[in-house]
């Protein structure tokens, strides 16, 4: 009956709580997580699996750009000429995947520029560090921060890209005028 006891006791529940009760959050973090690396893997790999690729040699355009390049191997022409999009994609062997359609789409330099965007993807292997930063935002599922270091982490990562193609070909206006036709072509299509 006394106040010291009952500070106590809830102390003593206190302390003999906690530690249940971070084992729980720990353990829902972790099934989430395994949860979410199997089903991003599955869907990656029936993703894949869906694209109907054309050989670079159908499309001499992109064959003349990709030819002076060490790219060549890395390209992928994905068969769909409604679309003017392109993406990396693959964790372990990642490769830059190009519609036919935005390969008619865009200028020769456009197209470059397009290329070199995706190829600096390419070479840091930003599709696997994305996948490893998306499996910790949803182990640590009780931090609001991971989302914004999510966000943050694409928002850099497309900068990177950006500012490495002004690096290589000095033709900001190029990427530009590419970003603009393939993001205006794309909100007419939809």
């Amino acid at each position: 009956g006394s106040i010291c006891l009952k500070c106590f006791f809830s102390f003593y529940t206190l302390t003999t709580a906690l530690p249940w009760v971070c084992i729980l959050i720990l353990f829902t973090g972790l099934c989430k997580a395994i949860h979410r690396a199997i089903s991003v893997v599955s869907w990656n790999c029936k993703f894949t699996r869906l694209l109907s690729s054309l050989p670079l040699e159908s499309n001499p355009k992109l064959e003349n750009i990709a030819t002076g390049t060490h790219f060549y191997n890395y390209l992928v022409v994905v068969n769909n000429n409604q679309l003017h999009a392109a993406f990396t994609h693959g964790f372990l062997n990642p490769k830059a995947y190009l519609t036919s359609g935005i390969c008619s789409y865009l200028t020769d330099k456009e197209l470059q520029s397009v290329i070199l965007h995706e190829m600096h993807h390419v070479t840091n292997r930003d599709p696997l560090k994305l996948f490893i930063i998306q499996i910790l935002c949803t182990l640590n599922f009780f931090l609001p921060i991971n989302y914004f270091l999510l966000n943050k982490f694409s928002s850099l990562s497309e900068k990177a890209a950006d500012d490495n193609v002004v690096k290589l070909s000095g033709e900001p206006l190029e990427l530009a005028s590419a970003m603009v036709k393939i993001c205006k072509s794309n909100t007419i299509a939809v």
